[in-house]
């Protein structure tokens, strides 16, 4: 159902091979500056039973899904610090030291940028178990919104977007008064100055064509592929910048040493959209849409390398809600629809151009993306992470932005 336009003109978009190849630092001296945008953090203190810093204790930090461990030493004080942890997975905690018992946490999930505080008692007498106690959380320094796997798992999200996850933070607000536009408002300033990040990589729209923030017509990334988001509105960190609104910090999942994967399908129509707003009749388009998508991660080598893919294909319409007087259109503009149709026969036998249909009907949208992702832990120290991303997206854009124009 493509057609010439002269009032619509078609915007295409592909953003392809936008990938990394990044080697992460995971040494607990001195964390990378990828790091900190992509990673989490655990620290805190080991004392005795009776208060008195206990220096030399071995804290191991073990990951659930991929099964990779890090361990490090207390220092003379007592403290310790892992830096450099894959965000949006779970990790077990345990802290040994000779003659005491050994102190655990179970289960600690860690969101993008967050710096988990866990500080341990052990007693020389009996087992202490400390089920994810919780001092303090922190990403960069200033105002923030962190959300984790689960978050994410558990929040309704109809357009299958991060904005849909973000918005239940109060200083965030997505204007949804534009149809799929969706844009990000931080504080009340405009979405041209955020900035997205995906697994360390910017993701902005540096031409200016979209209102939504995005490089792309719709969120150029599986919604699926997201482990982790955190939106660090005014971030207080070296490592932050080319933005004055907030930053929208990404990161996606990867393989674990047991297989797992998911697939989604929706289907939307005219005859399962209402036919009234607000008492009125309104003319219905007819179209149809479907979206499908696909997971898929896993160990090819494990607890050393691992894989992990995600693919989404929407197939739609974009709603063309303006129409000639007594067409039923949400918005009526104020001309007949003969008057339309001169205008049309006058700009193609006169003028030689092609203005496009004059009537109210629904334009195809297509969009298509998925992602690529390998990691492989080459040793406590090192991590190598490559992440490949495409997306290919077609749609129909009004060239008069008012709703009293056609």
């Amino acid at each position: 159902m493509k057609h010439p336009l002269a009032s619509l003109f078609a915007s295409r978009v592909l953003s392809r091979a936008v990938a990394s190849a990044t080697l992460v630092g995971l040494a607990t001296a001195v964390p990378g500056v990828y790091a900190q945008e992509t990673s989490a953090t655990v620290r805190g203190a080991v004392s005795t039973s009776s208060g008195e810093a206990l220096a030399g204790a071995t804290v191991i930090v073990t990951s659930n899904a991929t099964g990779v461990s890090k361990n490090v030493t207390t220092d003379e004080g007592g403290y310790y610090s892992v830096r450099g942890l894959p965000a949006g997975v779970s990790y077990d905690i345990v802290v040994d030291a000779n003659g005491w018992q050994k102190a655990s946490t179970a289960g600690l999930s860690l969101a993008v940028g967050q710096s988990e505080v866990i500080n341990y008692r052990l007693d020389a007498e009996e087992e202490v178990i400390v089920m994810g106690t919780r001092v303090a959380v922190d990403t960069a320094v200033g105002p923030n919104a962190v959300f984790d796997l689960a978050a994410l798992q558990d929040s309704p999200s109809v357009n299958r977007n991060i904005n849909d996850i973000i918005q239940q933070d109060p200083r965030l607000y997505v204007d949804q008064s534009r149809g799929d536009v969706d844009a990000v408002q931080c504080n009340g300033a405009n979405p041209r100055y955020n900035s997205l990040t995906v697994d360390g990589v910017r993701l902005n729209d540096g031409f200016g064509l979209n209102s939504n923030g995005y490089p792309t017509q719709r969120m150029p990334f599986p919604f699926d592929a997201i482990s982790s988001v955190a939106v660090e509105l005014a971030p207080m960190d070296v490592v932050y910048g080319g933005f004055s609104a907030c930053n929208i910090n990404a990161v996606t999942k990867t393989g674990s040493n047991e297989f797992f994967g998911s697939v989604f399908f929706d289907y939307g129509s005219d005859s399962l959209r209402g036919d009234k707003l607000e008492g009125d009749n309104i003319e219905s388009q007819d179209y149809d849409e479907t979206r499908w998508g696909v997971e898929l991660g896993g160990a090819i080598i494990p607890d050393k390398l691992f894989f992990y893919g995600a693919y989404e294909k929407y197939d739609g319409a974009d709603l063309n809600n303006r129409g000639a007087i007594g067409s039923g259109a949400v918005n009526e503009v104020p001309v007949t629809q003969a008057e339309l149709d001169e205008i049309a026969r006058i700009s193609r036998e006169v003028y030689g151009f092609e203005p496009g249909r004059t009537a109210s009907e629904a334009f195809d949208f297509e969009d298509e993306k998925y992602l690529l992702k390998a990691d492989w832990y080459i040793n406590d120290a090192h991590r190598l992470s490559a992440t490949y991303m495409y997306n290919d997206s077609f749609n129909f854009t009004p060239s008069d932005g008012d709703l009293d124009e056609f």
